[in-house]
C-alpha cells in the first residue's frame, strides 16, 4: 500500500500522513490535526449562531410591539 503525504501548512513539506480516520501528523514538524475535534466545534458554532438569530428576532418583534 503506498502512502501519500500531504504539505504540512505549518513547515510546507510534504509529510503530513494519516495515521487514524480523523488524526493527521507531520513527520517534519509538531503539527497535527484531529478532524473529529473540529467537527463537534463546527456544530457548537452552529447552536451558537441559531441562539444568537433567535435573540436577535425576539428583541426585533419586543422592539416592534
Amino acid at each position: 500500500m503506498q502512502v501519500q503525504a500531504l504539505e504540512c501548512p505549518k513547515c510546507s513539506k510534504k509529510a503530513v500522513v494519516q495515521r487514524t480516520s480523523d488524526l493527521y501528523l507531520c513527520l517534519s514538524c509538531d503539527f497535527k490535526r484531529d478532524l473529529s475535534k473540529s467537527a463537534l466545534s463546527r456544530s457548537d458554532n452552529d447552536l451558537s449562531l441559531m441562539l444568537m438569530t433567535l435573540l436577535t428576532a425576539l428583541l426585533i418583534a419586543l422592539i416592534i410591539i
